[in-house]
Formats: C-alpha cells, structure tokens, sequence
C-alpha cells in the first residue's frame, strides 16, 4: 500500500538534536504521514534514539543498510526505495513548527488541481535560529542574499536556492529523478534540477515553517552573503566545488559549458558589484 506522505530522514551522528526534531514531526496537525529512516552508520547514539521512536511509533520505519551513502547519496536511496503520493525531505537537527506539513500538503494539492499531470515541487524559505533555537534571521533567503534569485529558476544550473528540508514533491516528480547520476554533489539540487529541465512546477511558498537550525556540526548551513562571494572567488574552490556542480547540472539538465559560465558570470556580477 503506498502512502500518502512520506517523510524521508537521513541520520548521521545527530543524536543531540534527533529527538526533538522527531518530536516537532509527531507533533504536527496533520498526522496522516509515514516517517523513514536512513542512518549512515552513526557512531554515537543516533541508532538507539531512532529505534526508541521505530518501537514506539507504527508510522515512524527504520530501513536498514549495510553500505554508507554520504548525505546525497542516503536522502536519494531512501527516495528510490519508498513508495509515496508526496514526499518530504528531513534534516537531523531542525524544528518543524506545527503545520508544515499540512501548508505543504495543501499547497501542492492546489497546483497539481491547476497543472494536470506534471511534476510538482514546492519550497520556502526558512527561520535560521542557534543551537539553542535563538532566532538569528527570520529569512534564509535575506541572510544569504538570495531572495533576488527566488523563483528565477534559469538561474537554478548554477545557484541552488531550494533546499531539500522545506522540499515537498509528487511522484511524477520522483519518478524523473531517476536514473541518478554519479555527479550528483546534494539530492536537493538534483531533484531541483531535474522537474526544472523537465518543465515541471516549481513553486516558493509564503510559509515559513522549519527552524533551521545552525551549530559546529552542520553539513551544511545558513551562510552570510559576503563569505560566500570570498569562498567563490578563491580558485581551489572554483576548481572543486563548481566544476562538481557543473557536472551534475550536465547530467540533470544539460545545459552547455557556455550557458553554465554565462549564468556563474551573471551571478558573480551581481554579487560583487
């Protein structure tokens, strides 16, 4: 039987924050969804948290794995193996404020009623807050200098401004995530990526409803505008990390190495200036 919802959780070493993040899920108004797990062989006590709530809960399932994925590579493998109307995906350290599911939920339902048959995504920004849940910026998009690029989706090939924990997605938008590529740096961007090239729906949100939560151990994070320009600019950098992104924005839409430089060029522009 395929479930409506299904929310795709992939853990690693995060036990400090686990509990509550489950707990900001079990919590929430709409209650018709199915939690899955993926851990990537933790070292702390990740495992036992998540088999307290798995032996608790009937819609909360830990699938096992014997291989470690990195997090693209769990969050995509979690993806493939469920069967699901919509999807969500889930960080290990964040908050999901009440109705986050059920603004998702009905989002999504409206433009799939408006956009027959196609694949439909739906982001929104998010409350960036410390470790302790202190609000740092009530918009990720104005902290990172990134609310211009907001549903400007040519620009998605080279920026990726949707991020996977406020992602909720159908299954004609799954269904075209796979085959995946081996260039794949983070399955947000590719997923992104990919109902863009295939002319799906893509569509920000009014709703804030996730505390994103910042501290040492994050994978990755909220980061100010001017170190990302200085990061940018640095050529080790430029080498490593952009000519990774551009590869999978080859293989997810692709577009030319003219195009790609084109738009890093426009972006770059703009920042600077």
């Amino acid at each position: 039987m395929r479930n409506e919802i299904s929310i795709l959780l992939a853990t690693y070493n995060g036990a400090k924050y686990l509990g509550q993040l489950i707990d900001s899920i079990i919590s929430q108004t709409y209650t018709n969804w199915t939690l899955y797990i993926h851990d990537d062989m933790s070292v702390d006590n990740t495992f036992d948290i998540i088999k307290e709530y798995s032996s608790k809960y009937e819609n909360i399932i830990f699938i096992s794995d014997t291989k470690k994925r990195g997090s693209a590579g769990s969050f995509l493998w979690l993806l493939d193996k469920v069967e699901s109307d919509y999807y969500m995906f889930c960080d290990q350290d964040d908050i999901w404020l009440p109705n986050k599911i059920l603004n998702a939920i009905r989002q999504i339902k409206i433009l799939e009623s408006e956009y027959k048959n196609k694949p439909v995504l739906i982001y929104s920004d998010l409350i960036i807050v410390d470790a302790k849940l202190n609000i740092i910026d009530k918009s990720f998009f104005e902290y990172s200098k990134i609310s211009y690029y907001v549903d400007k989706l040519s620009f998605l090939p080279v920026l990726n401004f949707i991020t996977g924990c406020t992602m909720a997605f159908n299954r004609k938008a799954k269904d075209i995530t796979f085959p995946v590529s081996s260039n794949v740096v983070m399955h947000d961007s590719w997923l992104a990526l990919r109902v863009y090239y295939e002319k799906g729906i893509i569509k920000c949100t009014e709703q804030s409803d996730i505390l994103y939560r910042q501290h040492a151990s994050n994978a990755l994070g909220a980061v100010k505008y001017r170190s990302v320009v200085v990061k940018f600019l640095k050529l080790n950098n430029v080498l490593k990390n952009n000519i990774k992104y551009y590869l999978m924005a080859k293989d997810a839409a692709h577009i030319s190495l003219f195009k790609y430089l084109l738009l890093k060029l426009k972006v770059l522009t703009r920042n600077v200036c």
